[in-house]
């Protein structure tokens, strides 16, 4: 039985590249994004790779991929990739709820809730969680108050889970690159 990744956030930027490796070392390889049609521009490249639309803000998705992983994958989960999010640019005089909002739930809320619904496929196969980050939650930058404040608690949930999921045999890390060419700073 082939190893399993669910990465979400896969069919752009980062996400992408993990899953283009995985799926040429013979994994099984799920992805998810919001947009159907790079999902599906995905698939053609990579046929055998596993597509799910999924917005964390979406409990009716959550409930979709769990059901995935359960049934495609009988409950079997390698590693999970949280990769999924954007950037919002904007200063403190700026903020608004909105931005804020949405940028803890694409960067906190999202990654909390679906590693949360998946530790029991990892401690299964005493698996990995990798949380995407980014140097902006660790250096401060002006014009990135919410963005940055979001990843910077993602790095802090990452040290954290890492303490508490260590008994179950699960390890938690981050990576946390710079500005990279992708459409996620493209669009920015």
């Amino acid at each position: 039985m082939n190893s399993k990744i669910l990465i979400a956030g896969g069919s752009s930027g980062i996400g992408y590249g993990i899953a283009k490796h995985f799926y040429e070392k013979g994994w099984d390889v799920l992805i998810t994004g919001r947009n159907k049609d790079k999902l599906n521009s995905v698939k053609v490249e990579m046929p055998r790779i596993q597509t799910l639309v999924y917005d964390s803000a979406n409990e009716n998705h959550l409930v979709d991929l769990i059901n995935f992983i359960e049934n495609d994958w009988d409950g079997k989960l390698n590693i999970l990739v949280n990769s999924a999010g954007h950037v919002e640019l904007g200063g403190l005089k700026d903020i608004s709820k909105s931005s804020l909002e949405e940028m803890y739930q694409a960067h906190l809320i999202g990654p909390s809730l679906l590693s949360s619904k998946c530790l029991k496929f990892l401690a299964l196969t005493k698996g990995h969680i990798l949380n995407i980050t980014s140097s902006h939650g660790i250096k401060v930058y002006a014009d990135l108050s919410a963005y940055g404040s979001a990843k910077a608690g993602l790095n802090m949930l990452t040290k954290i889970w890492a303490l508490e999921l260590a008994a179950m045999g699960i390890k938690v890390n981050a990576i946390a690159p710079g500005p990279t060419n992708t459409d996620i700073l493209r669009s920015a």
